[in-house]
């Protein structure tokens, strides 16, 4: 294939997508009560975007998605010129086409050599079966895309991102010259002084003309010296203030092109609502404000999958059918919002329902069951409690598995998406009264702002999302339970740690003095020991890459205004880290269960399955074993749902299912994708252990170079 086939499959897809996009919505504001121009109007502009996608898919080649886009066309203009009104029932075959052409896109990696030739058996329910009250009437031939009014362009990721980085640069580089404004300040103070002192010394006025002579030369030169100086200070001041305007707005420019308003994920979030509620019979208001708030189209992308999995619980565990609301004096269509609003530098998404709510007894019973709660202690465990614990993986209060819920990893994966865009999670429940969750994340991935701080010498940020409150106490003043300090606070006693400790870095909490103390952690709060505080301050988050690309504790990484280098903690993994070394009665969660880390080893060789088993059973892990990946594979999908494994040592040549293939098939699984992976194999060339990393490998270790402090200090590094 040629670059020029390759740069325009790439823009068809592009320009195929705003198409899909536009469908969607429009087919949703088609079946609202629109007037009678509106709809007329939009029924025109979806006519003529779908001969535009017929005619780009004819040029490109793609005959499947032209087939596809004809029958659309087609049906848009019958509805165009239909003389009664549309039956409801007619709009499910027009968004069935709308799927088939997104998939039709999808599915093609490269420009084929060949047309290729519709697959006429696949859609020909949809081609035999038009909406009702339509002639399917023959598409013309004009393959010709229509002319389209270009109000953007399109710029690649990269290309925003080198140049954001650019501007960042520059910014550091200026930041620096400030320092050179601060010598040449001391300069002209110390011209200043020399000169005052000139003056006020009387042993050379009775030392002869020369002297007098040689004063005022000195003097003259002082005076200009000192006129220089302050011309050069005032012309640096000027450019500097000047290149620092012109950079902040090209930096601002460039993040404003990485912004959209929230509604081109609405539309998506709309089509879903709606086919949620013809699936389950309920039926749904859907009510959206803060539509045109703008943000990050990756974070909005990031957002996309928690936002449905949320819905989905909404309408599958929250809303009730109309029977069963209509006895408790509800109305009989249930309410679903779902608000945007912006504050200071981060996005606050609040989805709220009017159901049943969660049922404590019913979040009992699943932790329970799960052996998350002992049944005493699930009996005093609080809401706020039992709302944490339906977060972990697993967790379900269906007893059946269905195609929307039963399998316990909605609220997980949204807790993991959110953490990984830095943000925070929040689930209010009232039973029978409805269920309020609330996400808090950045308004973009490029900055955010962060708390810094000093560790064992080293500059560390901290998302302020994450912080809840600073303070300085005295460690005399701290209380104690068994052994471990802890802090009283209106909302209950907190055990303290070292973030040096907790990072692996040399320190430990003072026995003596004042400490500073940062409150972190929502359900389960936590209070971090660092050095000094060094302010807040936006900064560009950069992320690590190869072979850095899973640190524990470390999310990414970002330049000071200085220019030092820190790493971004993640909050959430050194809440995990404090929690294993907590003892029970200090966990605010103090309910649950202790149980072994659950590994599983996979390898074919069974002399090696069973010594790997040894070694690790030996110092207290739950080990399981399979023989190749697709075993594993298995196993991790059907523990995911009770208890899931907590780490994968896996060798690479197996059959079946390779190393590389279950890592990689790991890493696309959204219940398993954050499992740590570490791959023990006898090829160690550079290209071998690439590969493993690529594929998405926390760690590898070399058979030949094998020994068992080697993988259990690896082991610890990755779960503790």
């Amino acid at each position: 294939m040629t670059d020029f086939q390759d740069h325009l499959l790439a823009t068809f897809r592009e320009e195929a997508a705003g198409y899909i996009e536009s469908f969607t919505a429009g087919l949703l504001a088609l079946e609202s009560d629109l007037e009678s121009s509106a709809r007329r109007e939009l029924l025109d502009e979806l006519f003529r975007k779908a001969h535009s996608l017929k005619g780009a898919a004819q040029v490109t080649g793609l005959l499947e998605t032209r087939d596809l886009a004809n029958q659309l066309e087609n049906a848009l203009d019958a509805m165009r010129h239909a003389e009664t009104e549309i039956d409801p029932t007619a709009y499910d075959p027009l968004y069935g086409l709308v799927d088939s052409i997104a998939r039709s896109v999808q599915v093609v990696k490269t420009t084929p050599a060949e047309p290729v030739r519709s697959t006429q058996e696949t859609h020909s329910a949809l081609s035999e079966s038009p909406p009702p009250e339509m002639d399917i009437v023959s598409s013309s031939n004009d393959a010709t895309p229509a002319m389209r009014t270009v109000d953007s362009v399109r710029v690649s990721t990269a290309k925003l991102d080198a140049l954001f980085d650019s501007a960042q640069e520059l910014l550091l580089a200026l930041r620096r010259t400030d320092h050179w404004l601060t010598t040449l300040d001391n300069l002209y103070q110390m011209l200043r002084d020399w000169q005052r002192q000139e003056e006020l010394n009387p042993t050379l006025t009775t030392a002869g003309e020369s002297v007098a002579n040689y004063r005022g030369n000195v003097r003259e030169h002082l005076t200009q010296l000192e006129q220089y100086v302050a011309d050069t200070m005032s012309t640096i001041a000027r450019d500097s203030n000047t290149v620092h305007r012109v950079a902040n707005t090209l930096q601002n420019r460039v993040m404003e092109t990485r912004m959209q308003p929230a509604e081109t994920l609405v539309a998506l979030l709309r089509r879903a609502i709606r086919d949620l509620s013809s699936q389950t019979k309920k039926p749904i208001t859907f009510n959206v404000e803060g539509e045109l708030i703008e943000v990050d189209r990756f974070v909005l992308e990031a957002l996309r999958d928690p936002l449905i999995h949320l819905l989905r619980n909404a309408v599958d565990h929250g809303i009730e059918r109309a029977a069963i609301r209509a006895q408790q004096a509800k109305p009989e269509t249930g309410t679903i919002t779902l608000r945007f609003s912006v504050i200071g530098s981060y996005l606050r998404v609040e989805i709220a329902d009017d159901g049943a709510g969660m049922n404590p007894d019913d979040l009992r019973r699943t932790a329970v069951r799960n052996n998350l709660l002992s049944a005493q202690d699930a009996e005093h465990a609080n809401m706020q409690q039992l709302v944490a614990l339906a977060m972990t993986p697993g967790f379900t209060t269906r007893t059946e598995v269905s195609d929307l819920s039963g399998r316990g990893m909605g609220l997980n994966v949204v807790q993991r998406q959110v953490e990984m865009l830095h943000g925070v999670l929040a689930v209010q429940s009232t039973p029978g009264a409805g269920t309020r969750i609330l996400l808090q994340v950045p308004l973009t991935l490029l900055t955010i702002d962060a708390l810094i701080v000093m560790v064992a010498g080293q500059a560390l940020a901290i998302p302020l999302t994450t912080v809840s409150r600073v303070m300085r106490v005295r460690v005399e003043d701290l209380g104690n339970i068994n052994g471990r300090p802890v802090l009283s606070t209106p909302r209950g006693t907190i055990a303290v740690f070292s973030l040096a400790t907790l990072l692996e870095l040399p320190g430990k909490l003072p026995s003596k003095g004042p400490v500073s103390l940062l409150i972190t952690g929502d359900v389960s709060p936590i209070a971090l020991q660092v050095d000094t505080l060094e302010g807040e301050q936006p900064v560009v988050v950069r992320q690590l890459g190869f072979p850095l690309k899973r640190v524990r504790n470390i999310s990414g990484a970002t330049l000071m205004d200085d220019g030092r280098p820190a790493a971004i903690v993640n909050i959430s993994d050194v809440i995990k880290s404090a929690e294993r070394r907590m003892a029970p009665a200090l966990t605010a969660t103090t309910t649950i269960v202790d149980r072994p880390s659950r590994i599983l080893v996979v390898d074919d060789s069974i002399t090696t399955r069973t010594l790997e088993k040894q070694i690790l059973e030996h110092k207290g892990y739950d080990v399981s074993i399979a023989v190749n990946g697709q075993e594993a594979l298995n196993i991790l999908r059907e523990a995911a749902r009770r208890i899931p494994f907590d780490l994968v040592i896996s060798d690479l040549m197996m059959p079946v299912m390779n190393g590389y293939e279950l890592t990689e098939a790991i890493r696309k699984d959204e219940v398993l994708e954050h499992l740590p992976v570490v791959l023990v194999t006898s090829m160690g060339s550079v290209e071998d252990r690439r590969h493993g990393m690529e594929a998405g490998a926390d760690a590898y270790v070399v058979k030949s170079q094998f020994d068992q402090d080697q993988l259990l200090a690896t082991i610890r590094r990755l779960i503790g």
